[in-house]
């Protein structure tokens, strides 16, 4: 099986804000992994939370094929 991110039911390659991601040398398919809550980082007085961008082609241990 595949359990590459590109298959994975948590992979959002669609959202506008990949759009503003900045260019990371290996991620050449960027897009989300929305299997864990975003990471929260302190920006002045405010505090974000930022997903983690993957690489179409990585996989990991929790992957969980998409229905379709």
């Amino acid at each position: 099986m595949d359990k590459k991110c590109k298959t994975c039911f948590w992979w959002d390659c669609e959202h506008p804000r990949l759009e503003h991601a900045p260019e990371v040398p290996g991620i050449s398919k960027p897009g989300f992994c929305r299997k864990h809550r975003p990471g929260g980082y302190m920006l002045k007085n405010y505090q974000i939370g930022i997903q983690p961008i993957m690489d179409a082609e990585e996989g990991c241990a929790e992957h969980r094929k998409r229905d379709g």
